[in-house]
């Protein structure tokens, strides 16, 4: 069961050694902004897959998200990852 995770924990950091080395500075700034989402966004998306799945540990997951980025709840949505 570990050698599965450790080929995979592998794969992921090459990719990343590649990806460092290789890309160039707009593809990187276009990467990081498209990959930045607010914890809420994510929040409300695991909140909509646990009710929708019935998983109360997915859904309680997403609250916790939420709550946790309740501040910047004007910011969720609109593009603003800052």
């Amino acid at each position: 069961m570990v050698f599965p995770l450790l080929i995979i924990a592998g794969a992921s950091y090459l990719a990343g050694e590649a990806y460092k080395r290789y890309a160039t500075s707009e593809q990187k700034r276009k990467w990081e902004n498209f990959a930045k989402v607010h914890h809420g966004e994510a929040g409300i998306v695991m909140l909509g897959a646990g009710l929708l799945t019935k998983s109360p540990n997915l859904a309680a997951s997403g609250i916790g998200l939420i709550l946790h980025d309740r501040d910047d709840s004007n910011k969720w949505f609109t593009g603003d990852k800052k």
